[in-house]
């Protein structure tokens, strides 16, 4: 049997607002790969680029109440071992490191704010 012309109408529809979704979800997509191809070229990754391989990766430390989540030139984080929900400990912010030597320290910022506290 075939669809009456109202039906015809909202199958088509339908159909194109799922391709309307697809098309945003891939420009968002490409508009992340984008920002992330600028900061990367616009990163200070040392004076030789020697911090550089860092820039992608990510490194855990497990302690008996915490998994601590670094990842440098991105974000630092904290969730708790056995469940619960993750908490920012700050983002990327620059190098902050003694004069001479200023590479030493990397600095992340506006972390989430403590319970009755400051930002971490």
């Amino acid at each position: 049997m075939p669809l009456l012309p109202a039906a015809a109408g909202v199958v088509s529809a339908q159909k194109a607002r799922e391709q309307f979704d697809e098309g945003e979800r891939a420009l968002r997509e490409l508009d992340d790969q984008k920002n992330n191809r600028e900061k990367e070229t616009s990163s200070d990754f040392g004076p030789s680029a020697e911090f550089a391989y860092l820039y992608s990766q990510c490194y855990d430390l497990i302690t008996s109440e915490y998994i601590y989540r670094l990842c440098p030139f991105n974000r630092v984080s904290q969730k708790p071992k056995h469940g619960g929900s993750e908490t920012s400990l700050g983002s990327w912010g620059h190098w902050d490191g003694p004069e001479g030597n200023v590479y030493a320290v990397m600095k992340y910022e506006n972390g989430m704010g403590c319970w009755q506290g400051p930002n971490r």
